[in-house]
Formats: C-alpha cells, sequence, structure tokens
C-alpha cells in the first residue's frame, strides 16, 4: 500500500481492487465446483488450492485498511474484527452438516453457491463502503 502513495491511485483504489480480485477469484473458483463430477477431482483439487492461494492475501489486506483508517486504534479493531469473523467459522460446520446430511451431490453445490455468494457479497461490499482514509474519530 505504500507504493501506492507514491502512485496516481489512491489508497482506497488499492483498497478496493485487492479486496475484490481477492474475493470474486475464490467466488468464481468456488461456484465452479458445483459443476464438476467425480470424475474431475484433480480440477476440483486445483480450483480450491487457487481459492486458498488467492484469499490468503484477505487478511493482509485487511490489516493494512485498518492500519490506514486508524492507525492508533488498529490492535482494537483487529481484535474486534477477529472476534466477529470467527462466528461464521463456528456456525459453518453446523449449516454444512444440516444441507449435507445426504451427502448428494446437489446438497454439496447449495453449499459451494453459499460459499461463492458470500465472497460476492462481501466484495459487493466492500466496493461500495470500503475505504482507506484516516478516520476523523481516529486523531
Amino acid at each position: 500500500m505504500d507504493q501506492a502513495s507514491k502512485s496516481k491511485y489512491s489508497t482506497t483504489v488499492v483498497s478496493k481492487a485487492t479486496f475484490v480480485v481477492c474475493l470474486m477469484v475464490p467466488a468464481a473458483a468456488i461456484f465452479s465446483l458445483s459443476f464438476l463430477t467425480a470424475e474431475e477431482r484433480i480440477l476440483a483439487v486445483c480450483l480450491t488450492v487457487i481459492t486458498t492461494t488467492v484469499y490468503s492475501a484477505v487478511p493482509v489486506a485487511l490489516r493494512l485498511v485498518l492500519i490506514e483508517l486508524a492507525p492508533k486504534y488498529t490492535a482494537i479493531l483487529m481484535g474486534i474484527l477477529t472476534t466477529v469473523g470467527c462466528i461464521p467459522g463456528m456456525i459453518a460446520p453446523l449449516v454444512t452438516s444440516i444441507i449435507t446430511h445426504e451427502g448428494t451431490a446437489q446438497s454439496w453445490a447449495e453449499i459451494f453457491y453459499m460459499c461463492s455468494g458470500m465472497y460476492a457479497g462481501a466484495a459487493l461490499i466492500f466496493l461500495c463502503f470500503g475505504n482507506s482514509k484516516e478516520q476523523s474519530w481516529s486523531d
């Protein structure tokens, strides 16, 4: 992000581009998983690796955005976001077990649709409302 301050792009533009790419690529890859058959398991593994690899940049980008937003309160904000962010990790296995109790390909496709929708929704929310400008309350 520091390099962005020296370029013609604002940190907000760079942050939005980073989040959109790092969320939409996994959304597309997970969505694609729902159309694969058991014979295409190598492609499924490749798409899963792509998802994990590209998404791994999101936590780093989030920390950078928090540093830009409120340098003095980054640790507090990160603690709050980490706490809230753990909730889906606790709920997801329960929801997955309820939806996939029969173990059919269609039930797993529903899980993949939900996951890709969450990734795309997060990208859209950050694209519309996110910024990296230091906040006035952070002084």
